[in-house]
């Protein structure tokens, strides 16, 4: 096959398989592989970021805590919302208004000191959860599924290929593959065993695209695994950030979009205490970027597999 074919074919799939993140979000269904074992594959990741998701909530909901609760709970909010709702409401609308926030203040009042230092040292406290570095044991147990999972997709890759291949060809793909130690190279291996030429015109076909190299993203992935395994269980986001920066980059892009459109579908502030709670809002969608980061990695391995997968079954037609 010539080389500008294979390319023109790379290209195409890269275009298929790409996946929008906020399109995603609003619920968009998507599907990017075709075989039994590829779209088992793709089952299990989706419920690995359906888990991930919940239990970055409990994160999330603790910024919320963090960030109204002293607000909420303070003298300065009642003096605004009972000055909002003398200035904006009557008749029933201010009568139940005035009613919650009479219920407010007695449960603001119910709250003993004794209470609160309990409250400061449970388990969702931001101190809590701060030290238990919940983010990063979050991303720790997705990277040590996500490559549980890209072991058992190459296993069966291996035996797709070998029920397909030539007699000819057979041994030395066998040869090959079990020969090779790491993940990355095993599926180098069954590449190379579909063209030999292959891995350079995936290479090639990459520099050609302004978007982000997701066979370099599958690599780091795999090999922070092993440092999870190995030496830092626990991995550090800044480093992080800095080795996926293409998809730190698409998670603060997500963040932003998803923020936009938070705001643009609110009317325009009127009060000081609208403006304040806007601003409490504004600072806690930003910690979404994480969340959105840790995604991002997985639908970039996602990607390359998906890549790989078709054109496994491109060239075993």
């Amino acid at each position: 096959m010539e080389s500008n074919n294979l390319k023109k074919i790379i290209n195409d799939i890269q275009e298929r398989v790409n996946v929008n993140l906020v399109s995603l979000l609003d619920g968009e269904k998507f599907s990017i592989f075709e075989t039994e074992f590829g779209k088992n594959f793709e089952n299990n990741c989706k419920d690995l970021f359906s888990f991930i998701i919940v239990a970055y909530s409990m994160q999330l909901f603790t910024s919320l805590r963090k960030v109204y609760e002293g607000y909420i709970f303070s003298e300065d909010f009642f003096r605004k919302a009972e000055e909002q709702i003398d200035f904006e409401l009557g008749g029933k609308k201010k009568k139940d208004a005035s009613k919650a926030l009479s219920l407010l203040r007695i449960i603001n009042q119910m709250g003993t000191s004794e209470t609160k230092n309990t409250n400061e040292n449970d388990l969702f406290s931001p101190e809590a959860l701060q030290e238990l570095n919940i983010v990063s044991r979050l991303i720790a147990y997705f990277v040590l599924t996500l490559y549980a999972y890209v072991d058992v997709f190459i296993e069966e890759s291996y035996c797709y290929i070998c029920e397909k291949a030539s007699r000819e060809k057979l041994p030395s793909t066998i040869e090959e593959f079990q020969k090779s130690k790491k993940i990355i190279e095993k599926l180098k291996s069954l590449i190379s065993s579909m063209d030999k030429n292959l891995p350079k015109y995936i290479s090639e076909s990459y520099k050609q695209l302004s978007n982000c190299d997701d066979k370099a993203t599958l690599a780091y992935t795999l090999k922070l695994r092993n440092d999870i395994a190995h030496a830092n269980p626990l991995p550090e986001i800044d480093i992080l950030k800095k080795d996926f920066t293409q998809q730190w980059c698409n998670a603060q892009k997500t963040s932003k979009k998803i923020k936009e459109d938070f705001f643009a579908n609110l009317p325009e502030p009127k009060t000081e205490l609208e403006r304040d709670m806007l601003e409490g809002a504004d600072k806690l969608l930003k910690k979404f970027d994480l969340l959105f980061l840790i995604i991002e990695i997985g639908f970039s391995c996602m990607k390359y597999l998906a890549l790989f997968e078709k054109l496994l079954t491109f060239f075993y037609k």
